[in-house]
């Protein structure tokens, strides 16, 4: 149990990120339109909420490890954001009366995930290993 909590405590930034994301899924937003700068605004806030819990999760994983395994940093970096977005879906549909799950917030969500996995793998990887060879 130790091992466990301190390995997740190794991540505190994508924690939060991830309390961030929560709170923004479920808090009863206000009925001011003049929050909405252009039609689709909300889309893009899934995509660049996503591919940056994504990028932090990679960049947490190579900051707290010496030996570095890709199947873990995709499960990490892929699977557990779907995931989580899938059950915010489901949880603002069933929940809350003020929220409706969306199948295309899902979907910007997956692709803002995948966007960010791939950046992070062509181009924060080289970068990152070039820096863990120098200690």
């Amino acid at each position: 149990m130790k091992s466990f909590l301190k390995r997740f405590l190794n991540y505190p930034v994508s924690l939060l990120l991830l309390c961030t994301i929560l709170y923004l899924s479920l808090f009863k937003p206000s009925d001011n339109d003049s929050l909405k700068l252009f039609a689709g605004i909300d889309k893009v806030a899934h995509f660049v909420m996503y591919a940056g819990l994504s990028c932090v999760l990679w960049f947490e994983h190579y900051r707290s490890h010496d030996r570095i395994r890709y199947i873990r940093i995709f499960i990490m970096s892929f699977i557990v954001p779907v995931f989580f977005s899938g059950v915010m879906e489901l949880l603002q549909s069933g929940l809350t009366t003020y929220r409706s799950g969306d199948f295309y917030d899902f979907i910007f969500n997956v692709t803002g995930v995948v966007f960010a996995n791939a950046l992070c793998f062509y181009a924060l990887r080289p970068l990152l290993d070039r820096n863990l060879r120098r200690r």
